[in-house]
């Protein structure tokens, strides 16, 4: 109901709804205080001045537009005492309202009273109660936790006393305990009241007082005991802070507040500041001209977590503003309104959002209006001060508030038709800024309101519009959305990728589409985000797709085929990638690979070996022993994949070319050398098998011979005659060769008819034109000797 009902709220305030109960001189004047809200809806504030006694008053505006006058101050006596009412209302626990005088009451140092939303007062206390009572109480009160009532002295009412003001609690029957009188060191003279912030603690602050006597930030615990937490000096960071402080919504301990002179113009600050770290952060510095200068209010955090707030003077007429502030933590001012006079001229108090209709606020005005009485004004959610009450001539008729709505959205080439309405019988209506250049054709007809046309081109377009009687004119900021054409899409329509791999592409159009949608995509991916448009996943196939892609706005849907490939991954080499062959031996070794190669290569193989570069089978023999290492390589469609491959080429196994068969004669010299087909140089340490200590050896030679495992000599003395059947040995890397040797001694001096064996080191070097000689030497008693393939210059003795 109430929602409905701004707009007669707006309009019967206008001209003040008055009973016959509460004539317009009993409402009051200069409200130096903001409003609270009910329940029920119904605004209720104070004026410091005017009513019936000259006091001030108590009014109530409610959800149909009614304003009401609750009660008159009566000053020092009478029904109603009190006088010059500065702080806001609150309502307490029990659906009453709780408030402060600043002046009058049995002693005139002003009061705390209650009062029941029908106007019935109760007078808690008048302050002035002996020589340590506090007075002049101008800040709002606070429930606490405990359900007791909170609040500040300006001032004491001992003369003889520091005057710098006091801290209260109040019972609701109205027992009062002084908590903490200011002595100037932790604060002096408070304006304003306290917060409990949701650690518990009292949190506030003082319009002079500490260590520069600039104003202090305060803490009180629950028992009384009070910290100061910041000396304001006058800097960059303000002074004279005034207000009550506002909580963060979501950091514990954070307040913001404001400081009604200094920062970096002298003007005044908005601040932030953590009760753990007590330093003011500034969110927001006055310049006295177009933001405003010197607030007197607290800060509101709005449903939205906005920080609102006004000034007293600066803006475009220097009577004060309507500031937002949307980032708490960067700050800056984000918008401004400037009061004009006629809406109002000081605001004092902080502005209320309506619990109702979040986004507007309503607020008072110290002076202003028609007069210097001063006005209820409300804030719209486009920034726009609107009077509500002027104080000055309530009965007078208002100028018209626009009460028809102030935006629109509409499609190109079509026939745009708005009304504008309004309050207070408007006579003629006007509209400055249309969209009416180049192809654009919008006008208005001044006297039905009518605003008609057609908008070829899109885009926004903000003009004002006005409705005008005999009291004035009301306006309004008008905002036309002219919506682009159906989206057209700009990104291209190829794209590729791989399969297993992550992929994203983004759908881009014109005209501002608001939804993307995408077809046909292939498996594992996703229109991720149909809002933004982002295609997104890991395609798991491989092959080419046609995806259709749309975007679409409030005009229509623009499409286009993507063309997506998707290559399979590159293959993965798989199996053992290392060898050990002998030299000349036949060699196989096929590449394996996954995801399907159609190619295969290997780069720098060992002589003798090749590969089959569709099969990737690798063959041959190689032909020089060592080690090698390459690369082995197979590809797809996809790429390339690589490994290493180590090959070992191992000499071939000896073959042993000495005779079978030896012959010698017990104590005679006998002498036999194993021979193999090709140098053996196998170092002892990687001799296999039974080669331990070299590569030769010998098993079963006759007693009295030696074995010598480095030449592979058998030689010395037989001690005994018979035949002896001997395996010798001779080994490489390549492997071990095996023969059997027989060998026959004969009695002491028998004939061995034995083939001689040479027993002389079969290599020896020299130099060239210099003098050489080398003994051949051989068991089995040769009777001669012979050398073929001498060097030119050598000669045998075959004696």
């Amino acid at each position: 109901m109430f929602r409905t009902s701004r707009i007669l709220l707006a309009t019967c305030l206008a001209v003040l709804c008055l009973t016959p109960n509460a004539p317009a001189a009993s409402l009051g004047k200069n409200p130096a205080a903001g409003l609270v809200q009910g329940s029920d809806g119904s605004f209720y504030g104070t004026t410091s001045n005017g009513g019936l006694n000259e006091f001030g008053t108590v009014y109530k505006i409610a959800p149909d537009g009614l304003v009401t006058t609750l009660i008159n101050f009566s000053g020092t006596a009478g029904v109603n005492p009190g006088s010059t009412p500065l702080a806001p209302l609150i309502f307490g626990s029990d659906g009453k309202l709780y408030g402060t005088t600043s002046e009058g009451g049995a002693n005139n140092f002003g009061t705390v009273f209650r009062l029941s939303v029908s106007g019935v007062m109760e007078l808690l206390y008048s302050f002035g109660v002996g020589n340590d009572d506090g007075a002049n109480p101008k800040g709002k009160l606070v429930q606490g936790a405990d359900g007791n009532y909170y609040g500040m002295t300006y001032s004491v009412s001992n003369v003889n006393s520091a005057p710098y003001g006091k801290i209260f609690r109040i019972t609701p029957n109205g027992t009062v305990t002084i908590l903490f009188s200011f002595t100037g060191a932790e604060g002096a003279f408070p304006t304003s009241g306290l917060l409990q912030g949701r650690n518990g603690n009292f949190y506030g602050v003082t319009f002079a007082g500490g260590d520069n006597g600039l104003g202090t930030i305060f803490k009180m615990d629950p028992l009384g005991t009070v910290t100061l937490l910041y000396s304001f000096d006058g800097g960059t960071n303000g002074s004279n802070p005034q207000g009550e402080l506002v909580e963060d919504p979501v950091i514990v301990g954070r307040f913001y507040g404001v400081a009604s002179n200094g920062g970096a113009s002298g003007y005044g600050t908005v601040y932030r500041v953590d009760a753990g770290s007590p330093v003011p952060v500034v969110l927001a510095s006055f310049n006295g001209t177009a933001n405003g200068a010197n607030p007197h209010a607290g800060l509101t955090l709005s449903a939205d977590n906005k920080l609102n707030g006004t000034t007293f003077a600066g803006g475009a007429n220097n009577l004060g503003t309507y500031f937002q502030i949307t980032n708490r933590i960067v700050g800056g001012i984000s918008f401004t309104a400037s009061f004009n006079g006629l809406n109002g001229s000081g605001p004092d108090g902080a502005v209320l959002e309506d619990s109702v209709a979040p986004g507007t606020f309503y607020g008072t005005t110290y002076s202003g209006g028609e007069t210097t009485s001063g006005t209820v004004f409300s804030v719209t959610p486009v920034g726009a001060i609107q009077t509500v009450v002027d104080f000055a001539n309530p009965n007078a008729p208002a100028p018209p508030v626009i009460t028809s709505a102030t935006s629109a959205t509409i499609n190109p080439n079509t026939l745009f038709s708005y009304q504008i309405t309004a309050t207070g019988n408007p006579t003629s209506f006007g509209a400055i800024g249309l969209p009416n250049s180049g192809d654009n054709d919008v006008t208005i007809n001044t006297a039905t309101g009518v605003i008609s046309g057609v908008v070829v081109v899109p885009g926004n377009y903000a003009f004002t519009i006005s409705a005008t009687n005999a009291s004035g004119t009301g306006t309004a900021g008008f905002q036309l959305i002219v919506l682009p054409g159906a989206p057209s899409i700009t990104s291209t329509t190829t794209a590729s990728g791989q399969q297993g791999q992550p992929f994203t592409y983004q759908i881009i159009a014109t005209n501002g589409p608001t939804s993307f949608a995408a077809s046909n995509l292939p498996q594992g991916l996703t229109l991720s985000n149909p809002a933004t448009g982002l295609i997104s996943g890991t395609p798991i196939v491989s092959g080419s797709f046609d995806v259709l892609m749309t975007a679409s706005n409030n005009s229509g849907t623009g499409s286009a085929v993507l063309h997506l490939t998707f290559a399979e991954p590159p293959p993965v080499l798989t199996g053992v990638f290392n060898a050990t062959i002998l030299r000349d031996a036949a060699f196989t070794y096929s590449i394996t690979a996954n995801n399907n190669p159609t190619s295969y290569f290997a780069f720098v193989l060992p002589a003798g070996l090749s590969v089959n570069n569709a099969t990737g089978l690798i063959s041959g023999a190689a032909v020089v022993e060592g080690s090698y290492s390459f690369s082995i390589t197979a590809t797809n469609s996809g790429g390339t994949g690589s490994d290493t491959f180590e090959l070992t080429v191992l000499p071939p196994t000896p073959v042993i070319t000495s005779l079978g068969t030896a012959s010698g004669a017990v104590g005679s010299d006998f002498a036999y050398q194993i021979t193999t087909d090709e140098p053996i140089i196998t170092p002892v340490d990687v001799i296999p098998g039974d080669l331990k200590f070299g590569p030769y050896g010998a098993f079963g030679v006759p007693p009295g011979l030696d074995f010598d495992v480095q030449s592979g000599v058998i030689s010395g003395a037989p001690l005994f005659e018979g035949t002896y059947h001997v395996v010798v040995e001779a080994g490489s890397t390549g492997g071990i060769g095996y023969k059997e040797v027989v060998i026959t001694i004969a009695a002491a001096g028998g004939d061995t008819n034995g083939v001689p064996v040479i027993t002389s080191p079969l290599a020896a070097s020299g130099q060239q034109n210099q003098t050489f000689s080398y003994q051949i030497t051989a068991g089995g008693g040769p009777t001669s000797f012979s050398a073929a393939g001498l060097p030119a210059g050598l000669t045998v003795n075959s004696a």
